[in-house]
């Protein structure tokens, strides 16, 4: 491997690895509820640390609704379906 890509890719597992330290370490205090993808074009609603930037518990039913509704208010013109909704609590209660 090149040597150069090498100790970048040394560098990015360190990183990394001192993150996890962190958010280990980290009360979790303070988050907000926000989406993030898994893949593109699936989100899941999550707790999301604002000091650490981690994902902590899973978002409660009614978080999932009151992040919906300010999506809704948001941008009325992109409404989820009952099924969507009921899909996002769905996948929301799978173990992790």
């Amino acid at each position: 491997m090149n040597p150069q890509i090498e100790k970048l890719m040394k560098i990015i597992s360190e990183a990394q690895e001192a993150i996890n330290a962190i958010r280990v370490a980290c009360p979790h205090e303070e988050y907000e509820v926000t989406q993030r993808a898994w893949a593109p074009g699936h989100y899941n609603i999550l707790r999301i640390c604002l000091s650490c930037n981690g994902t902590v518990k899973g978002a409660t039913d009614a978080e999932i609704k009151e992040f919906i509704k300010k999506q809704d208010e948001e941008e009325p013109e992109r409404r989820l379906t009952s099924f969507e909704l009921e899909s996002l609590i769905q996948t929301k209660r799978k173990p992790q």
